[in-house]
């Protein structure tokens, strides 16, 4: 069964869907088989996957959503290990449309679909659009838990606060979803404003901040501008270092074993 785990902030440019892929990569290479779901229409975490998202024949997590393609016609698997993705582009603003048109199930789209396929993966990560729409819900509605990138910088607190708001009504609504933690990302060494935000976080949310800090550093833009996770872009920067460390606490909070055997490859057929 899968661990499903959202990346969520209301805020754009927290290092949303950096951290979703950077994620992904790690526990890829520490031997979990990880699944991306990309469901946010910008399509950022499928170019930072090598993704070409403007493809004319590419099905994406829009057509998947709406039952207009099966899983295998839709995964993509990865150049890097144990990795798949679904990708997204403009075909997801379309699907949000037809979705809403279902005043019944409109918010349960993903958590359906997921059923099908979350024994075939260890961990599921949802990227998400910073919007708190049809699409967002669905997203926060379909997993166990969510994991909150918050740029180190003055009122990053403030929006928290009105996010995890938001979590709670979803999950007074539908079923338990627990906050695994909160992210600090783009930090500066030495920076009051970074250190003072950072404090701030620990002081209102206590251990539910992750000990890892994101750095600020040019090799993480880099990396995703190449297609490529910072883990296998540059292991020798402090990017890697940083990612590396928060993927250790992850899966020490998911509690999840290490696996034992090699992962299976996903049939598909592109």
């Amino acid at each position: 069964m899968s661990k499903i785990i959202c990346l969520a902030n209301q805020k754009g440019g927290v290092a949303k869907s950096t951290t979703a892929i950077n994620m992904a990569a790690f526990l890829g290479l520490k031997d979990y088989k990880v699944l991306v779901i990309d469901f946010d229409p910008q399509g950022n975490a499928s170019s930072f996957l090598g993704v070409n998202i403007d493809e004319p024949d590419l099905k994406t997590s829009g057509n998947w959503i709406t039952g207009e393609s099966e899983f295998k016609e839709t995964v993509i698997e990865t150049k890097f290990k144990n990795l798949f993705i679904i990708p997204s582009n403009d075909i997801l603003k379309q699907a949000e449309i037809k979705i809403e048109s279902d005043r019944i199930q409109s918010l349960r789209y993903l958590e359906r679909k997921l059923t099908e396929i979350k024994n075939d993966f260890e961990v599921i990560i949802i990227d998400t659009l910073p919007s708190f729409g049809t699409l967002f819900i669905n997203a926060l509605v379909a997993s166990d838990y969510v994991i909150i990138p918050a740029k180190l910088e003055t009122g990053s607190l403030f929006g928290v606060k009105n996010l995890i708001d938001n979590i709670l009504k979803i999950e007074s609504n539908f079923h338990s979803l627990e906050i695994l933690g909160l992210l600090g990302t783009f930090y500066r060494a030495g920076v009051k404003e970074c250190d003072k935000s950072f404090d701030e976080l620990v002081a209102a949310f206590g251990d539910k901040v992750f000990d890892a800090k994101i750095n600020l550093t040019s090799k993480i833009a880099e990396a995703a501008g190449f297609g490529e996770p910072v883990a296998y872009y540059d292991t020798r920067n402090k990017g890697y270092e940083d990612y590396n460390s928060f993927v250790d606490e992850v899966i020490e909070r998911l509690k999840i074993a290490k696996p034992v055997t090699a992962c299976e490859t996903v049939s598909q057929s592109k």
